[in-house]
């Protein structure tokens, strides 16, 4: 097994686009009308407390018309292998690593840890890869593992709480069978051997990188856009 197909990366690639992506021209894909309603709806209550008149204010300030708004909520065409985003490159690595066990960094430092340390593993090969020589010679002996560590530590603040809700379905069911014990190694192996599907296809956010925000106040179109809802 080498971690989640091509297909399914590209599907999560498309899922996870942001409004930065899609204001940039990332192809709409048809997407039923009443989906097209609620996203906006959802976008209107968080970005203006459900109110119309303030809604239709606060997409003027980003120069955004009611049609631009339905047309940023629309699902997003899947992209050509060619198209792939770079990041997707790095979700593959990582997934292919929770399989083979290229782990690294401390899986004390986060919540679910072990599922964050084929991150840590692929930043090593990466980090690694990157140095020279004389750059490895200057370097620390633990300035790599404090890196790869702080990685793992900051994506357990980022998507723990997203891994809790899988995990607490697991362990009611676990509860019935009286082997909620077992839970937590039983949830990480599953989603390991599987090649990490929570955090790389029902929710794909967790793969794109930090981007600057054009639009700040537009994190609440990507939730109704559905990235975060898998």
């Amino acid at each position: 097994m080498s971690g989640i197909g091509e297909q399914q990366l590209l599907r999560a690639a498309a899922r996870a686009a942001s409004l930065d992506d899609r204001l940039d021209g990332a192809a709409g894909a048809d997407t039923d009308p009443g989906v097209i309603t609620g996203r906006l709806s959802q976008w209107r209550d968080n970005a203006a407390g459900g109110d119309a008149a303030r809604f239709r204010d606060y997409l003027a300030d980003l120069r955004l018309a009611q049609g631009d708004a339905e047309r940023l909520v629309r699902d997003v065409v899947v992209p050509r292998a060619e198209q792939a985003p770079a990041w997707s490159h790095t979700l593959a690595a990582i997934t292919a690593r929770a399989v083979t066990d290229g782990d690294a960094g401390d899986p004390a430092a986060a919540a679910f840890g072990h599922l964050w340390t084929p991150a840590g593993g692929a930043a090593r090969a990466a980090i690694e890869a990157a140095l020279t020589a004389q750059q490895r010679g200057l370097m620390d002996a633990g300035a790599i593992d404090h890196l790869v560590t702080d990685l793992v530590a900051g994506l357990g603040e980022l998507g723990g709480a997203v891994l809790y809700q899988d995990f607490s379905r697991l362990r009611r069911r676990l509860r019935e069978q009286g082997r909620v014990a077992a839970s937590y190694q039983q949830f990480v192996d599953g989603e390991r051997q599987a090649g990490l599907p929570a955090l790389a296809i029902r929710y794909p956010v967790l793969g794109a990188p930090g981007r600057p925000a054009r639009h700040r106040a537009g994190r609440c179109g990507r939730h109704a856009a559905g990235e975060a809802a898998g």
